[in-house]
């Protein structure tokens, strides 16, 4: 399915969005506001950032795991290879729903963060996260389907 380097692709990905959620979520507690909405936002930020460290974490664990990694894990947990998949794309499974939930959550952050402002800022932002959410799942959908078709015999 996915090769080392998507891997690390999405890794690099993983951390850099989290840093940006970061700063939002920085920039938005320095501003003292005590909205509901400013709590919505620093929340929302707050889990993108966790799930996109979660992702960077598993690839980074992934490049750590020691070439005999079966006899650590206990017998009665079943080997990717006994559910159907191989490893690296269990991982990779793994890695890119930890990074698309990721992606959703900064976006729906990115929608509420205009409201902090004002109505026509919100509106904008709102729709402007929307039109990236359907175009990005659009392409993800494509990108699926491409490697599904892809690594049939």
């Amino acid at each position: 399915m996915l090769n080392e380097e998507a891997l690390r692709q999405f890794s690099y990905l993983g951390g850099l969005m989290a840093g940006f959620s970061v700063a939002v979520t920085v920039g938005i507690l320095a501003l003292k506001d005590e909205r509901r909405i400013t709590s919505w936002v620093i929340g929302v930020m707050i889990l993108a950032s966790l799930l996109f460290l979660t992702s960077t974490s598993i690839t980074a664990m992934y490049f750590l795991v020691p070439s005999d990694w079966l006899s650590y894990v206990p017998s009665d947990v079943p080997s990717p290879e006994d559910i159907g998949t191989e490893f690296l794309d269990a991982v990779a499974i793994t890695i890119a729903s930890f990074t698309y939930l990721g992606t959703l959550a900064f976006s729906l952050g990115v929608a509420l963060l205009g409201w902090i402002r004002s109505r026509l800022v919100g509106w904008m932002s709102t729709i402007s996260a929307l039109l990236f959410v359907l175009i990005f799942n659009i392409i993800a959908a494509t990108a699926g389907g491409l490697l599904i078709l892809s690594a049939r015999p």
